[in-house]
């Protein structure tokens, strides 16, 4: 009986340090949680502070994107272990050196660095099947997925033209796929676009946005995009002139790319140099040839961004519980228009 009973109190024992230990999980993943939230109140504000600040405003590089520095503060200042009673937070995101390594850059991440697929249209959607193209996708199936992804969003019944897109009645709706006719509402809703594969979608999701949700011209920060984005751009602009080549787009780029991060060879650094969009070719050093292919491409360029992606971690003290969260955030009206939390 003593045996029995001793079995019991272990058994009783390790039950309850179980049942305790989930609750002071429990207790720490709800403050985590606010301290995530917390962290999207603290970058509503910072915004809102940017948008009063004459100088800051003007342009968004990687360092500062959204914020204005005083004071000698810096993004890590700003965005690292910000403390409050019950834990903190932190705002950033990793980057890749030229060698490969991953630093982090503290603050938000520009979400109109990347392309939206809600400004792709008839007249541009070779931008798309460059984008398609340049992950690796087979040119002929690239051209028909950004043809498919116009048709799929746009409001007519019509195909793309030379035999390209697909409406309505190619779709199977048995299969789980289907042609909206309406704005792209979030990045996963390219997985109904009819041949789209998870392949390609997993390529593609990290350098498209939805933002803006409407139908509208497209344009990309100049100082921000994705290297890939302007490639894909300048590729297709390149391929409408016959006096130039695509080896001159890439140039270009690389010119682009070159100057963003200073002296250092680094994104998101004090040195980071932001370019204004009517005055670039000249602080670039274009050639003829990269010249003509800037100049037809300064319509789908800007300084500064509307949308800015929110990634957050926050931290109890007490029982070292860690939540994450990704929002974006429109600068313009300070709402929070997607989250994630994990």
């Amino acid at each position: 009986m003593l045996a029995i009973l001793s079995v019991l109190a272990i058994g009783l024992g390790r039950t309850a340090r179980i049942d305790l230990s989930l609750a002071k999980h429990r207790a720490g993943k709800l403050r985590a949680d606010f301290l995530g939230w917390a962290s999207v109140y603290y970058a509503m504000n910072q915004l809102r502070l940017d948008s009063e600040d004459p100088d800051s405003s003007l342009a968004d590089t990687a360092y500062t994107c959204g914020f204005a520095l005083k004071d000698n503060k810096t993004p890590e200042d700003l965005f690292k272990g910000v403390t409050l009673a019950s834990g903190s937070f932190d705002i950033g995101y990793p980057l890749i050196d030229n060698m490969g390594r991953a630093y982090q850059c503290y603050g938000f991440e520009d979400e109109d660095r990347r392309l939206n697929i809600n400004g792709i249209h008839q007249q541009n959607y070779r931008i798309l099947a460059h984008l398609f193209m340049l992950l690796d996708v087979p040119d002929e199936q690239a051209d028909g997925l950004a043809a498919q992804v116009v048709d799929w969003k746009d409001a007519d019944s019509n195909k793309m033209t030379l035999g390209l897109g697909v409406e309505k009645e190619s779709y199977d709706i048995a299969s789980g796929k289907f042609c909206k006719d309406a704005p792209f509402e979030h990045v996963q809703e390219l997985m109904f676009v009819r041949d789209m594969t998870e392949n390609i979608f997993l390529k593609i999701k990290r350098v498209v946005t939805v933002f803006p949700r409407q139908d509208m011209d497209l344009a990309v920060n100049l100082n921000t995009a994705e290297e890939i984005v302007l490639r894909a751009i300048f590729r297709s602009l390149a391929e409408k002139n016959t006096s130039v080549n695509i080896s001159d787009a890439d140039s270009l780029v690389g010119k682009i790319s070159a100057y963003r991060k200073g002296e250092d060879g680094l994104l998101c650094t004090a040195d980071d140099r932001p370019l204004k969009v009517a005055t670039a070719s000249g602080d670039l050093g274009l050639n003829a040839n990269e010249q003509a292919i800037y100049l037809a491409s300064v319509h789908y360029l800007k300084e500064t961004s509307q949308h800015v992606r929110l990634y957050a971690r926050g931290i109890d003290d007490q029982f070292k519980v860690r939540t994450t969260l990704d929002a974006v955030i429109s600068r313009e009206t300070l709402s929070v228009l997607l989250w994630n939390r994990k």
